[in-house]
């Protein structure tokens, strides 16, 4: 069974057609049935079976992929050969890219991380590091 559908809506984000989601699987405590997701441009951004997800207007394109328990959502931007996993969050106006690991942290507020790999692993969520930064 799939956790999402695509809606037919779609927009243009760096040259890409994003598509947006819409959560279609058994509620949960974080997320509703028909809720709206953020933007994909395909499945293989997205996995269908783990309780990762992609949320608000957030956006995940080319190779990058969201797995296991990890969220992206707000206005964050995930691109390149980029990997969000473990139980991590980006959020804010964070941008991931160029073949950048996050597993188990979270990145929020105004963040550009490139091609690095932050050495935190699946921490509970009351222990997350969280990254700050006010780059533009």
């Amino acid at each position: 069974m799939k956790k999402y559908v695509f809606t037919g809506e779609t927009k243009i984000y760096d040259g890409v057609v994003v598509r947006r989601i819409k959560y279609v699987g058994r509620p949960t405590d974080e997320i509703q049935k028909n809720q709206l997701g953020g933007w994909i441009e395909s499945e293989k951004n997205l996995s269908q079976k783990q309780k990762c997800w992609v949320g608000d207007e957030a956006i995940v394109y080319g190779n990058a992929v969201v797995r296991e328990n990890a969220w992206v959502f707000e206005n964050a931007v995930v691109r390149g050969d980029s990997y969000i996993g473990g139980n991590a969050d980006v959020c804010g106006n964070a941008v991931v890219e160029n073949e950048t690991i996050i597993f188990g942290i979270r990145v929020q507020k105004v963040i550009r991380l490139k091609g690095c790999i932050p050495k935190v692993y699946s921490l509970p969520i009351r222990f997350k590091k969280t990254i700050y930064s006010q780059y533009r």
